[in-house]
């Protein structure tokens, strides 16, 4: 039996919607900017690190979106656009977004 559910989890998303089908999130909305990188989801915290030196190399880049209103379910895809490079570091992701290197943390 599916039931709709309202979630806030600390941090992520909050006003999010999920409907919950035998213990799994089955479908979801949220209205916040969220990638998934190696299986963890991260959401945009809008605060930007340009100081620290980078290696030059990215970890990798976002290749696939879901809609604006839906949660990233693959690696490497996000709800706001492709194309975006990033590196991970030791408890957030940054994304390259034009001048700046945007940081991600983990949705709990």
């Amino acid at each position: 039996m599916a039931m709709l559910l309202c979630i806030s989890i600390l941090g992520g998303c909050k006003n999010t919607r999920a409907e919950i089908v035998q213990g799994n999130i089955a479908k979801a909305e949220c209205t916040k900017q969220l990638i998934m990188v190696h299986g963890q989801l991260y959401y945009n915290t809008k605060k930007t690190n340009n100081d620290r030196l980078r290696c030059g190399m990215t970890d990798g880049e976002i290749d696939s979106m879901v809609e604006r209103t839906e949660i990233p379910k693959k690696d490497n895809q996000s709800n706001f656009g492709t194309g975006i490079n990033y590196q991970i570091g030791d408890q957030e992701v940054e994304l390259s977004m034009g001048e700046d290197w945007v940081i991600f943390k983990p949705w709990r």
